[in-house]
C-alpha cells in the first residue's frame, strides 16, 4: 500500500508544469489576447494581495468610484458586481480592460516571447527569464522579462510582478487628481 502511494504521488509530481512551462502558457495567453485566462497561473495569496492594493477605489467620491469601476472592469461594472467576483475574475478581468485600453492607445500587442532560461532560487522559489518583443504603433521593442514562481500546494504559481503591482498606485492618481 505505502509502495502504491509512493508511485503515485511520484507519478503526480512528474505531471506538474515547471515554472518554464507556465511561463510559456502565460506569454500564449498574451500574446493571444487571452488576459483573464492568465490569472489561473497566479499564486492566490498573490491575487488577494494585489486586489486588496486596488481597495484605494472604495475611499472615492461614489461618481469617481463609478468612472473607476466603468473603465478598469468593463461598461456594465457596478460596486456590487465587482465585490462578488473571485481574486483570479477580479485580476483577469482588471488586467483584460487594461490591457485592451494600451492597445488602443497606442496599437500595443506582445508578437513573440521566448523562454530563455530558468533559474531555480529555492525549493520554494523560482525565476524564469523571457525575450519578449512587444509592437507599439509600427515599432517593435525587444526586453527582457522575469517572471517569478512560489511553489503552493506543490504547485509553481506565479507572482505577480512588480510592475503589475504598480498599476493600483498609477490608477489611483489618476483618479485623485
Amino acid at each position: 500500500m505505502i509502495t502504491c502511494l509512493v508511485l503515485l504521488g511520484t507519478l503526480h509530481s512528474g505531471f506538474a508544469k515547471s515554472p518554464s512551462e507556465i511561463a510559456k502558457e502565460y506569454f500564449e495567453l498574451v500574446q493571444k489576447r487571452e488576459y483573464t485566462k492568465t490569472a489561473k497561473i497566479y499564486d492566490p495569496s498573490a491575487l488577494k494581495s494585489f486586489r486588496k492594493t486596488m481597495d484605494f477605489a472604495q475611499e472615492l467620491p461614489e461618481d469617481v468610484q463609478d468612472q473607476v469601476y466603468k473603465t478598469l472592469f468593463g461598461g456594465t461594472a457596478t460596486p456590487e458586481l465587482i465585490q462578488s467576483m473571485t481574486d483570479e475574475e477580479f485580476f483577469g478581468t482588471l488586467f483584460l480592460y487594461v490591457m485592451k485600453q494600451a492597445e488602443v492607445a497606442g496599437n500595443f500587442r506582445m508578437t513573440e516571447a521566448k523562454i530563455v532560461g530558468e533559474v531555480e532560487e529555492s525549493d520554494s522559489l523560482a525565476h524564469v527569464v523571457a525575450r519578449t518583443t512587444v509592437n507599439i504603433g509600427e515599432m517593435d521593442v525587444e526586453s527582457m522579462e522575469i517572471m517569478s514562481f512560489t511553489k503552493a500546494s506543490g504547485e509553481w504559481k506565479a507572482l505577480v510582478s512588480s510592475e503589475i503591482n504598480g498599476i493600483p498606485e498609477q490608477l489611483k492618481k489618476s483618479f485623485t487628481r
